[in-house]
């Protein structure tokens, strides 16, 4: 059975240690920003909390569009090490 979309989900994520590619930083500082990452963000930002040293610039990083949105893998705690192994056996 899906989840409804209002089901509540929690995850905690590092900015710091998401991959940014090079160049990416620049192009969002001359507002070269795609209109989606900006929507993206905006809806985010009702059901997401960010920590106020996570620059408004990482935020639209992070709300990329252009990734065809993010994925999050969500497992039962009890099978994560089982997802990690499966993932690392094919090569992700």
């Amino acid at each position: 059975m899906p989840l409804s979309p209002l089901a509540p989900t929690d995850a905690e994520l590092w900015a710091s240690t998401v991959p940014i590619l090079e160049g990416t930083p620049a192009l969002i500082a001359e507002g070269v920003v795609p209109g989606g990452s900006k929507r993206n963000l905006k809806h985010a930002s009702q059901v997401t909390r960010f920590d106020e040293r996570v620059s408004e610039a990482t935020r639209l990083l992070l709300a990329d569009a252009q990734t065809s949105g993010g994925l999050l893998l969500c497992v039962p705690e009890a099978r994560s090490e089982e997802a990690l192994r499966r993932l690392a056996d094919a090569g992700i």
